[in-house]
C-alpha cells in the first residue's frame, strides 16, 4: 500500500486533530492516535503534552521533558503524559504503597490519627481525602507520570 503526499497529511491532520505540527509526527503516531483499539489509552492527553512541548498550552502537568540516556535513542527526547487511568499509579507514586509506604504516609496517618482520635467517622474521612485528593495534589506538583 502507498499514499500520496497528501493523503499522508490528510491522515497525519486527522490524527492531531489539525494541530499546526501534524507533519512532523511520524505515522507511528498517527496511527497510535487514532487507534480505537485500547479502551483505555487517551489520544487527548497525548495531544495536550505535543501540545504543551510545542507552545500552543502554557503548562504541562507531567514530569518535564528531558533528553533519553545513552547514545541509542539520542536527539530523541522523553516526555511524560498522564491521563484518569493513571490516577491510583501517581497515588501510589505519592506514598510508595508499592514499596510498603513513606515517612510522608506515616506522618500523615499519625497526624489524622492524633487529630482525630476515637472519632472512626472523621478520621476515615480525612484519611481518604488526605490520601487520595492531597496524595493526588501533591503528586501534580512534582509532575505526574
Amino acid at each position: 500500500m502507498s499514499l500520496t503526499a497528501a493523503e499522508v497529511f490528510e491522515f497525519k491532520s486527522e490524527a492531531t486533530r489539525g494541530r499546526p505540527y501534524a507533519a512532523r509526527i511520524s505515522i507511528a503516531m498517527a496511527v497510535r492516535l487514532l487507534d480505537r483499539t485500547d479502551r483505555y489509552f487517551d489520544p487527548f492527553a497525548v495531544l495536550d503534552e505535543l501540545d504543551y512541548l510545542e507552545g500552543i498550552r502554557p503548562i504541562s502537568r507531567t514530569k518535564p521533558e528531558s533528553p533519553f540516556k545513552g547514545p541509542h535513542l539520542q536527539p530523541f527526547w522523553h516526555k511524560h503524559f498522564s491521563s484518569s487511568r493513571h490516577l491510583l499509579k501517581n497515588i501510589g507514586v505519592r506514598w510508595d504503597l508499592i514499596g510498603g509506604g513513606n515517612r510522608d504516609l506515616d506522618r500523615m496517618i499519625l497526624d489524622v490519627a492524633q487529630k482525630h482520635g476515637e472519632d472512626p467517622i472523621q478520621w476515615i474521612n480525612d484519611l481518604m481525602h488526605r490520601l487520595i485528593v492531597g496524595g493526588y495534589e501533591e503528586r501534580a506538583v512534582r509532575g505526574l507520570t
